[in-house]
């Protein structure tokens, strides 16, 4: 689907395919634009820390030759329609191993000078409601970390979420007592602290019982089982092996000390945003983790098995770079309508092209919710948020359950191109090939009956 998506969007991209049929690994690398290849090179896998013999392990000191990274920063100037802030597209061609874990946004965004994104896999944006953003930040800080750093990254995000361009925000934090009494003590307005007393420990701790499921995840629904929510901001360790990244949570949130840990699956976060309703994922490791790279790992991971926006962020000693880096991307991620894309540098982004302003063959129509407010609603709400004076005004929702619906949706679209593109490619008789698509056809019939349901309930209320 990345390949409708480059020809829909005329995008300049760079083509990346990990090959080891024989001898070492090799990845060729093709600079696309205007729907043809302009050049090629090939690249040592080892040289991105990539080894048959270490291929379990994350890469180790991945490095681009000066003169490649050059080479592909002319190229784009050359190519680019829209100047310097045309975007350059990743696309990574699966199966890529630990392609997806190689710092590429690090190693070229220097010298190519341009907005680098990955993208994604699926071709419509997900649908949401673009008056409201609702986030949960849900943080377990590293055991040995410098929870002080800590404290500030994620106050610096939250300011983040409540700068976004929306007309209402609504933010949660999830974390571990003695966290949520530091915020308490320096309070943000607006932000709902939610945070396990000792009382609630056996509680938190009997959601462990079930096999493969994070008390983290459980105690997060079950304080928002009547709510929606947008988007999820993970800050916690995470932990690779066997070619696989977990996050990394304590066993109990009702307790500071980290006298266990869970490990959560990538497959296992997918399905709680899906539960959720959440349709964007973004994912930082506490400073001083030394987790960065399983992290990074972990986020690109997740993005290959859900459909929606995925966000990797990584925190450093600049605070006040950090924070602008953070401020862009997410006025961008959540902008209600398309814009310039930021420059990320070390994090990555996974999205879709059509929120990037200015690319051809864009239907500002396609896949859209219509706003359930009206103008002059948007404006009191986001005066209320930015004032005490004016009292608390809510927007309309739509129910919770139509969030979930439509991430349900999305990812059953998903899986089930998925499914046709693989039979089409396999060496199939006719019979077979012909019996994939009639079951694919009967799938897509049965998604498209749901979805009208569900935009009976999202629709703007007819009293509007």
């Amino acid at each position: 689907m990345g390949e409708e998506l480059k020809r829909e969007h005329q995008l300049m991209s760079l083509r990346m395919e990990l090959l080891a049929w024989s001898g070492d690994p090799y990845i060729l690398i093709e600079f696309e634009s205007g729907g043809s290849s302009k050049k090629n090179w090939k690249l040592p896998a080892s040289m991105l820390g990539i080894t048959q013999e270490g291929r379990s392990s994350l890469p180790q000191g991945p490095h681009l030759p000066h003169a490649l990274a050059d080479e592909i920063a002319a190229t784009a100037n050359e190519n680019a329609r829209t100047g310097s802030s045309e975007p350059l597209w990743l696309h990574l061609i699966r199966p890529y191993g630990l392609l997806g874990a190689v710092p590429w946004e690090r190693l070229l965004g220097d010298v190519v000078n341009r907005p680098i994104l990955r993208l994604p896999d699926f071709l419509e944006r997900s649908k949401e409601d673009p008056d409201i953003l609702e986030i949960a930040v849900c943080f377990d800080p590293s055991i040995e970390g410098d929870h002080f750093a800590d404290f500030r990254r994620v106050h610096d995000v939250i300011c983040s979420a409540f700068d976004a361009p929306r007309a209402q925000i609504v933010a949660h934090l999830f974390t571990t007592p003695k966290i949520a009494e530091h915020f308490g003590t320096y309070p943000i307005p607006r932000l709902k602290i939610h945070s396990l007393g000792e009382e609630r420990i056996e509680i938190g701790s009997g959601l462990a019982g079930l096999p493969s499921f994070s008390p983290w995840l459980g105690w997060i629904e079950s304080v928002l089982r009547n709510e929606a929510l947008d988007a999820v901001h993970f800050i916690c360790p995470t932990e690779s092996s066997d070619e696989r990244s977990n996050l990394l949570l304590r066993a109990s949130p009702g307790r500071d000390a980290a006298q266990s840990l869970t490990a959560v699956y990538p497959s296992e976060v997918a399905s709680f945003l899906q539960r959720t309703g959440a349709w964007a994922a973004l994912f930082s490791p506490p400073q001083g983790s030394g987790t960065e790279e399983s992290c990074r790992y972990f986020a690109d991971s997740l993005a290959q098995i859900r459909p929606g926006p995925v966000l990797y962020h990584e925190f450093d000693d600049d605070i006040e770079q950090v924070r602008n880096r953070l401020d862009k991307v997410y006025q961008f991620l959540f902008a209600s309508d398309p814009s310039e894309a930021p420059q990320l540098h070390k994090d990555f982004l996974y999205c879709q092209p059509a929120l990037v302003s200015d690319y051809e063959n864009w239907d500002s129509g396609r896949n859209e919710v219509p706003p359930r407010a009206s103008v002059t609603q948007r404006v009191w709400a986001r005066l209320s948020q930015q004032s005490d004076l004016i009292p608390d005004y809510r927007l309309s929702e739509a129910p919770a359950w139509t969030s979930a619906a439509q991430r349900f949706v999305e990812k059953a679209s998903l899986d089930s191109s998925r499914f046709l593109r693989s039979a089409q490619g396999s060496f199939l008789d006719e019979a077979v090939s012909s019996s994939a698509m009639s079951a694919n056809n009967v799938v897509q019939s049965t998604l498209s009956d749901i979805q009208k349901i569900i935009d009976q309930h999202v629709l703007p209320p007819k009293d509007d």
